[in-house]
């Protein structure tokens, strides 16, 4: 089913290519140069134009990879485990992106560029988590792990991993310290 579905989107890449490109320029003009700055941060405000979406985008690709590793314990796909692959890369570089603009922005913000904040804190845990994922293949052929379970060892990563974003992303305004955070904004 999947791989009927790569298939199905490979047919039309070159227009879904374009289209989000061209999405992407106009998104990019009408946040970073046609939005006006805000009362209270001023111009520092344009780059969560940038930020947000490349944490969401993040988010998304974080999904994809827990589908899919629930997928390849399912099926043993070969395709799904290189889609969760190449799914980890793009997350590991949206994951970068945001906590790169994040800063940028706490410093026009706060004053800082990192305040030890859990939401800045646990986004970084997840970074680090999936690159370990990413690097685990290099590692596996050196240990005495079969190469037929070394895809499952890794499915299983993204499966404990996926809390570690979830968390992150929704449920980190549980924690005790969470009154202090800087991201919380409404309850």
């Amino acid at each position: 089913m999947i791989s009927a579905m790569i298939k199905w989107m490979q047919r039309y890449e070159g227009w879904v290519g374009a289209g989000g490109g061209a999405c992407l320029i106009v998104g990019l003009y009408l946040g970073l140069v046609a939005s006006p700055p805000d009362y209270y941060q001023g111009e520092v405000v344009r780059i969560m134009y940038v930020h947000v979406p490349l944490a969401q985008t993040a988010m998304l690709a974080y999904s994809v990879l827990f589908g899919g590793s629930l997928w390849y314990l399912w099926k043993r796909d070969p395709v799904v485990d290189n889609m969760c692959h190449a799914a980890a890369g793009l997350s590991a570089f949206f994951t970068a992106g945001a906590l790169i603009t994040g800063s940028i922005w706490a410093k026009g913000a706060w004053g800082t560029y990192w305040g030890w904040d859990p939401k800045e804190t646990w986004s970084l845990i997840s970074w680090l988590v999936y690159l370990s994922y990413l690097h685990l293949p290099m590692i596996l052929p050196k240990t005495k792990i079969k190469k037929t379970f070394a895809p499952i060892l890794l499915s299983i990563v993204l499966l404990v991993a996926f809390p570690i974003v979830l968390f992150t992303f929704m449920g980190m305004h549980k924690l005790p310290t969470a009154v202090d955070s800087d991201h919380i904004y409404a309850e």
